[in-house]
């Protein structure tokens, strides 16, 4: 009898789970949102995407070049030859630009990417972190410089900085996620400007389990200073937040991560970070509907994808970043897929097929 009541409830989550698909698949015949996009890249992986559904295009790092192609995967304009590692990205709601996370540093990805490029390594002491604006409607061409075709300005996070400098404190090295969303314990209203640190994996310190959030007003933002400096326990991470996207529809900043490594964490891939509830001393909470480490309080999701690129589109359905080699060239590229939250702990979201 219970094995019938099992094998009932399988039945009835994979019908309901069919007829969402089904549902999702109207909503983006609708919009004339694509499955998926198909972006080509170099001997990079891509760091970060944004979907432009009005101007119908997409804009892409791939570290050291940035890309706007059409839904096609088409590339339209580029810039090229970036001195740094550009990372996460997300659009300005007010002034539509490209916000997109910049490292220029003295580390081990400091020192490949320099090499790539052909470029002097930055030396010690030197290493800054920015926040470069793009300007994408701007952009007409490929191959574009970063400085001489006024396309981009760059803001420095000098939080970022002094910590880095200061022997690593919290385990930062750099910045990377980067999202717009409101106040914590808001819904609506004024969106803020939210830039992640990165954080170095390392399991012999302990004060490297946060994820570190900067919160900036984005009509001030070329003072350099944040607001408030928020914290979220999740455990170490290798490299802290890659990509974060705010999704309106759940009123949640998703946090992807590549896992952490200390044994007595849950290493989770994914968090989801409640923005309905106020910062108590400058720390937010984890949202409470995914896996529970019991030992730690930790709650997150495991999925493979996301890292590398994670947008919400509202009504629960987010674009999200397979990347991989393409086999015939080698080079690096990347499928951005639909994706609906499906709000099972086990398998968060379920591929969108028309």
């Amino acid at each position: 009898m219970e094995k019938d009541r099992t094998d009932y409830r399988k039945k009835t989550m994979r019908f309901l789970t069919a007829c969402l698909s089904l549902l999702a698949g109207l909503t983006l015949q609708a919009q004339d949102i694509p499955l998926s996009i198909h972006l080509e890249g170099r001997n990079n992986h891509i760091q970060g995407f944004t979907l432009d559904t009005t101007a119908r295009c997409v804009y892409a790092s791939f570290t050291t070049a940035f890309y706007k192609a059409d839904y096609k995967g088409n590339i339209i304009a580029s810039i090229e030859n970036i001195p740094g590692h550009l990372g996460a990205m997300s659009r300005n709601p007010y002034d539509g630009k490209v916000y997109a996370s910049l490292e220029i540093k003295d580390d081990e990805i400091g020192r490949g990417i320099a090499k790539g490029m052909g470029i002097d390594v930055v030396g010690e002491g030197q290493s800054a972190f920015y926040i470069a604006i793009i300007d994408v409607d701007r952009m007409d061409r490929i191959g574009m410089d970063p400085y001489k075709d006024s396309v981009m300005e760059f803001v420095r996070i000098e939080d970022a900085c002094r910590d880095y400098a200061d022997g690593h404190k919290y385990g930062c090295s750099g910045i990377d996620g980067v999202t717009f969303g409101p106040a914590p314990g808001s819904r609506n209203g004024k969106m803020y400007l939210y830039v992640a640190y990165g954080i170095y994996s390392d399991t012999g310190r302990d004060d490297n389990d946060n994820q570190i959030l900067l919160c900036y007003d984005p009509a001030s933002f070329s003072s350099r200073k944040a607001l408030k400096r928020y914290t979220v326990y999740t455990g170490n991470t290798s490299y802290g937040v890659q990509n974060m996207a705010y999704d309106a529809s759940s009123n949640r900043i998703y946090l992807l991560v590549y896992k952490g490594k200390k044994s007595i964490l849950p290493n989770y891939d994914m968090f989801a970070v409640d923005m309905g509830i106020k910062a108590s001393k400058g720390r937010l909470s984890l949202a409470q509907d995914g896996l529970l480490d019991e030992a730690s309080g930790i709650r997150g999701w495991r999925f493979p994808w996301g890292s590398t690129g994670f947008q919400s589109l509202g009504d629960g359905m987010f674009m999200i970043s397979e990347n991989g080699r393409n086999a015939s060239t080698g080079q690096q590229c990347s499928d951005l897929r639909l994706y609906r939250w499906s709000g099972d702990v086990h398998k968060p979201f379920i591929y969108i097929e028309r």
